[in-house]
């Protein structure tokens, strides 16, 4: 096996990517349905020089179109064209200029798009994606959106993973799960359970008619009657999306005001709705609407029914509020109106690499731990050569479900415990006989040790291997230690726990042990993930998204980029260190550089839970 990094280097890697890339575009090749002579623009490959600063610099639109040869987006969305219309940009060339734009950190796609029309910054943009003469605009991305949907995306994340696997920069051993909050373009108005039906609400019991008597009683007390001042009317929210608990809120239907008699501002339209035209003017008065929700009357009907647009209503009817923890103060709670995307990562310890695989999108009431089993049955289907060996996750996916579903696979899950309104007070602790890592009480009442695992019978041996006697100080019972009878046993008090009887507390590496916390410790890498998509590439940094089909496909390309971003970086790095190897002057440096082309070294906690690396082989220590 190969034992240093150099199997890596740009040179490598793009003699083994050509076999790769041709296979799977002749596996998913589909015709397309317009003649390519029809096509606006014409993607094809071709392999660049991609020159290397000696800081590490490099164009990321040359390499990302030097490392992959992208004709296989053409087959995909193949299905989503017909052979009528006009004339098309080839879906290849707007998919890449798409991931130039997330590469480079344009801010917007007008200003990328203004980037792409200049002469000289745009020639490479255009040249690698194959553009000639017409120039895509704002709209043709957005059209192209709409056209292929949020699972092209997805169906091309994939086919990049398959690529990385044959290259052996993935493998799916250990996978950690995340979410990330986002905000929606749209502004939150008051309404989380605002739906479709909110445009259009029958306001109860006969509106008209009620208004009509309450005006008229207070004309019948003139005196008592304030010019000017704002009167309004309110209705119950019959939507049914409210959950039982919550009491559904008042919607103001209308404000208004009685003013002095003006022909030049009087507006008759209300009065001779309501009824009320003559008693106005008789007290030389008139109704003036200051703020109005009524988006129709039926004057057809008896009852005069009046429909009200709801003032909370948002724009974008998909996304909801979710909350996490405020940047500025870790112990208040802060809202987000929007979406949350839960993303896969493989995390791969000896390239030191941490490589999205797929994600979902949901609004922001997601809740994360749901959508875990779907998420891995999406890898297992698409990735069905994956053997994973491990399962990160946080409290958000303490269910019996997930750790039935990891299990079931042959995986070992790490997922923090979700106490969940248990008592974990001492005495609690004594009484169910166990503390909060699952650890069984010893009859001196001090917590018994994980004493390995029997696998085949699901079971975790503990023991209290007799600390009562190194230490009397710290045994809470030490009036029991002479009359305790484990003394005499070679460990002490023992007993077995079965994992299925506690199957969200109990794991195969028990919890609180130092082998636990250590594999634990991966999950940052999904968070590593979710702040490259936030603060390096900046697209979920209040992203233009109006609905969760938009959020998707913004998710999506957000993965995509970060994955390619990964590896390049990855292959230049090794790259960078073979060419200042080759070019060293003393043994020394030269020795020095040899050791940073070693894989990374993995703690035998790890290595032994997951299959050796396919091109490094055992990289314990």
């Amino acid at each position: 096996m190969n034992k240093t990094l150099s199997f890596y280097s740009l040179g490598g890697v793009l003699n083994r990517v050509k076999p790769i890339s041709d296979e799977i575009n002749k596996k998913l090749y589909q015709p397309f349905p317009k003649p390519p002579d029809s096509f606006l623009s014409k993607y094809e490959y071709q392999r660049r020089y991609v020159e290397i600063s000696s800081q590490g610099y490099y164009s990321k639109s040359k390499l990302v179109t030097t490392l992959f040869n992208w004709a296989f987006i053409r087959s995909l969305v193949a299905s989503e064209y017909s052979i009528w219309g006009p004339p098309c940009y080839d879906p290849c060339s707007i998919f890449l200029l798409d991931v130039f734009r997330v590469l480079d950190n344009f801010p917007s796609m007008g200003k990328f798009c203004n980037t792409l029309a200049d002469r000289d910054a745009g020639r490479s943009y255009r040249t690698y994606a194959g553009i000639t003469n017409s120039v895509p605009s704002e709209g043709t991305f957005t059209n192209h959106r709409k056209k292929i949907g949020p699972k092209k995306y997805d169906t091309t994340h994939s086919v990049l993973v398959k690529i990385a696997y044959e290259l052996n920069m993935v493998t799916g051993r250990i996978i950690s799960f995340d979410g990330c909050l986002f905000r929606s373009h749209a502004k939150y108005k008051g309404c989380t359970y605002a739906d479709k039906g909110c445009h259009e609400i029958r306001v109860n019991g006969d509106f008209i008619q009620k208004t009509r008597y309450r005006i008229l009683n207070m004309l019948q007390d003139l005196d008592s009657l304030v010019l000017g001042k704002e009167h309004r009317s309110f209705s119950h929210c019959f939507g049914d999306n409210f959950p039982d608990d919550t009491k559904p809120p008042s919607i103001e239907v209308v404000a208004w005001n009685l003013v002095n008699y003006e022909q030049e501002s009087h507006d008759p339209f209300t009065e001779k709705l309501l009824g009320i035209e003559k008693e106005l003017r008789n007290c030389n008065l008139m109704l003036n609407p200051i703020r109005s929700n009524i988006s129709k009357v039926e004057p057809n009907l008896k009852e005069h029914p009046v429909y009200i647009r709801c003032p909370k209503i948002p724009a974008d009817l998909d996304a909801k509020n979710g909350h996490r923890r405020s940047k500025e103060d870790s112990d208040s709670i802060e809202y987000v109106f929007g979406y949350n995307m839960v993303t896969a990562t493989s995390v791969e310890p000896e390239l030191g690499l941490e490589l999205p695989l797929c994600s979902f999108v949901g609004n922001g009431f997601l809740h994360e731990g749901s959508v875990l089993i779907p998420l891995k049955k999406g890898i297992q289907d698409n990735h069905p050569y994956f053997e994973t060996g491990i399962v990160v996750a946080d409290a958000g996916y303490d269910e019996i479900e997930n750790y039935n579903d990891i299990r079931s696979s042959n995986a070992i899950p790490f997922i923090d415990y979700n106490v969940r309104g248990e008592k974990v007070t001492q005495e609690a602790i004594l009484k169910r006989g166990y503390d909060h890592n699952g650890w069984p009480i010893s009859p001196c009442n001090l917590p018994a040790k994980p004493n390995g695992n029997e696998k085949d019978r699901k079971r975790i041996l503990f023991a209290c291997f007799k600390r009562c006697l190194a230490n009397v100080n710290n045994v809470p019972l030490k009036d029991f230690i002479p009359s305790c009878p484990h003394r005499h046993k070679p460990l002490g008090f023992t007993k077995h726990l079965c994992i299925d009887d506690l199957p969200r507390l109990l794991n195969e590496v028990p919890r609180g042990t130092k082998r636990y916390k250590k594999v634990k410790n991966l999950r940052t890498s999904s968070e590593r993930t979710n702040s490259s998509l936030k603060d390096d590439l900046n697209i979920l940094d209040d992203p233009v998204v109006m609905n969760i089909s938009m959020a998707s496909m913004v998710g999506a390309m957000g993965n995509i980029v970060v994955f390619l971003k990964r590896i390049m970086d990855f292959i230049v790095r090794v790259t960078l260190i073979q060419t200042k190897m080759r070019k060293a002057g003393p043994f020394k440096e030269f020795c020095d550089y040899r050791i940073k082309l070693h894989p990374k070294t993995i703690p035998k906690s790890i290595a032994s839970l997951i299959k050796p690396h396919p091109v490094f082989g055992d990289c314990s220590a």
